[in-house]
């Protein structure tokens, strides 16, 4: 009778154990990843070094942007030699994508390189495949010159078509220090500025146009005469912010008031605005009802304002949702302080 009942309490532990993994895989597909490491952080078989459990986890904290908090779970699940090539895949994909956010280049790629090489999954494959564009590591780029500066790697398809790049290194050095004083934020790795001098081979290599950045990966693209500072604003905003709803005017003066901020900006908002007939909220609402960059101006002195009124942790609450309905919520006063930011730039 004990042999027996053995073997009813393994197969009954085996029965829950695979009802278990299928409600954490349902929890992970529905994107609830908190959930899926609660449940998993005391569990006996992630203590056990269960691959699928691991995996799953390692997962999890990779898909909330914690990338060094992924790499144990995965490189556990990577160390057991008798998982599958689907699996094997699946967290090389990961593996790739964790270790290049915290500079540690050579297992990135080798991890990207592996797992391309393995084929164990479309879908991990075609990630993959799309890591190794994004990491900007291939060929394709070894006959360009690259100048390192304290938080940065500058990466210039033609060094020439850059003028005074010098100069705007240190340009960039300012803004890093700004930006990261404001959102308290320190990159895990080296922001790495790609300068294209030809855009079109850029949209051939990358499939998108300039200029644009990657959060995640800390990689900017733009073209030689290209706003780098509005894409590193940019940058900072989306790895602390995450914004779900964004606007023009709040985008762009975000840019204009970390570049400008030692200037008069009300001085040039006043200057651009035109003089019959102006409304904040609808610049705000519908800006191409205006002239194009009149964003700028004047969401670089809303933005001075509005720290100046309500201070910086509300903005940065504020920035997750930037509707006029979200900024209303934020500030009980927002309508008179509309009226009052009018009247400063009309005067």
């Amino acid at each position: 009778m004990n042999k027996f009942l053995v073997i009813f309490t393994l197969l009954l532990s085996c029965f829950y154990s695979s009802a278990q993994k299928r409600e954490l895989q349902k929890l992970y597909n529905n994107g609830k990843f908190d959930l899926v490491i609660q449940k998993c952080v005391s569990s006996a078989a992630l203590k056990d070094g269960d691959p699928e459990v691991n995996l799953i986890v390692g997962r999890s904290y990779a898909d909330k942007k914690k990338f060094e908090e992924a790499i144990p779970y995965l490189e556990s699940v990577n160390s057991n030699e008798s998982i599958n090539k689907e699996m094997k895949t699946w967290v090389l994909v990961y593996l790739g994508k964790c270790y290049f956010t915290i500079d540690k280049m050579a297992k990135a790629n080798e991890a990207i390189k592996n797992a391309l090489l393995i084929k164990g999954s479309r879908a991990a494959t075609k990630l993959a495949q799309r890591n190794a564009v994004l990491f900007q590591t291939s060929d394709f780029y070894k006959d360009w010159k690259m100048k390192k500066s304290m938080h940065f790697r500058f990466h210039f398809q033609n060094l020439n078509s850059t003028t005074n790049w010098e100069e705007y290194i240190a340009k960039q050095e300012v803004l890093y220090q700004r930006l990261n004083s404001f959102f308290e934020d320190e990159p895990t790795k080296k922001i790495d500025i790609y300068i294209w001098a030809d855009k079109y081979e850029a949209y051939r290599e990358m499939k998108r146009s300039l200029s644009f950045s990657n959060a995640d990966l800390c990689i900017i693209n733009v073209d030689s005469c290209g706003n780098t500072n509005n894409e590193l604003c940019q940058l900072f905003v989306n790895r602390i912010i995450h914004p779900k709803k964004k606007s023009m005017l709040i985008n762009n003066g975000l840019s204009v008031y970390f570049n400008q901020r030692d200037k008069n900006l009300f001085y040039f908002a006043r200057k651009s605005i035109p003089k019959n007939r102006f409304y904040v909220q609808e610049l705000w609402e519908e800006p191409t009802r205006y002239e194009r960059n009149l964003s700028n101006p004047v969401g670089g002195a809303l933005i001075d304002f509005l720290i100046n009124k309500g201070g910086k942790t509300k903005l940065k609450e504020f920035l997750k949702d930037q509707t006029i309905e979200h900024a209303k919520e934020i500030y009980p006063d927002f309508n008179q302080w509309m009226k009052t930011f009018e009247a400063m730039l009309m005067r």
